[in-house]
């Protein structure tokens, strides 16, 4: 059983998965959480009306914050040599397209997802989104706000490890160590 993990959310400031405007990240230990980081990011990018409608961040609130460049070395160091539980691949996919375009390295960690293990461990609900999750495991949410987010799948990967399904199962969606088989998908419209 994994107890030792990381989880993480991200929201961006537009269609581009790199445009990274929140970032939270919870680490546990024996299941127990041991460090939280939370950080608004400048994406030095726009935001979109349909973004900022969903998590409710704007330009103004990011305009003194760091760069993704900024504080990726944290984030670099939380996830290294972990599991990192994100709930479906848009997190993943946000990190490694950000660090892509600013030519880091990745982490060295390996990426479960919690959504595809969900619908193994709970095949009778309806759908399998975060907040529906958090609803039918009586999960305190504040849905779209990075932190909040990230706890909430930290506590839906505890769920799930206690039904004994773990990454052994092949459910590492990514494995960073080959992360060349990820082909970067950028938006059409640049946004």
């Amino acid at each position: 059983m994994i107890s030792d993990f990381v989880a993480l959310d991200i929201e961006t400031s537009n269609s581009d998965r790199s445009s990274i405007c929140e970032i939270g990240i919870v680490v546990y230990k024996d299941f127990k959480i041991v460090e939280e980081y939370h950080s608004l990011i400048n994406p030095l990018s726009v935001f979109l009306d349909r973004n900022i409608s969903v998590h409710g961040i704007t330009p103004e609130d990011v305009q003194d914050s760091p760069s993704f460049r900024e504080v990726y070395p944290k984030i670099e160091a939380i996830c290294k040599n972990s599991i990192v539980v994100h709930h479906g691949a848009f997190d993943w996919q946000s990190l490694c397209h950000a660090a892509y375009i600013e030519k880091f390295n990745l982490p060295t960690c390996k990426w479960f997802d919690t959504r595809k293990a969900s619908k193994i461990v709970w095949p009778e609900m309806y759908n399998h989104k975060l907040n529906s999750l958090c609803n039918y495991l009586n999960i305190d949410l504040d849905h779209h706000k990075a932190l909040s987010d990230a706890k909430a799948c930290g506590e839906i990967f505890k769920h799930i490890s206690q039904n004994e399904l773990t990454p052994s199962d092949n459910l590492i969606t990514v494995d960073n160590s080959n992360v060349s088989n990820y082909t970067l998908r950028f938006p059409k419209d640049g946004i």
